[in-house]
């Protein structure tokens, strides 16, 4: 996704939506790899993500300020998704 898709799309229309990672992304404690499903929880200055719990231990990840060029949409907003 490129910067002008994502000031087309406004906070109502991403949050909920999973996305995929294309590039991994790194915190000060930890790393996502490319190709990760996360889930966006808000969308201000890049977007929040949570990635989806591990199958061993069930822990998930978040981080903050993600790029719009470092994911992918893949899944439209159903309407019973919350706000």
């Amino acid at each position: 996704m490129n910067y002008t898709e994502y000031r087309k799309l406004s906070k109502k229309d991403v949050v909920g939506r999973r996305v995929r990672l294309l590039q991994k992304v790194r915190t000060g404690l930890y790393e996502i790899p490319a190709g990760t499903i996360c889930r966006i929880e808000n969308k201000r200055q890049g977007y929040s993500l949570i990635t989806e719990g591990c199958a061993t231990c069930h822990i998930k990840a978040r981080i903050d300020k993600v790029p719009p060029y470092c994911v992918e949409l893949i899944e439209e907003k159903s309407e019973d998704q919350g706000e």
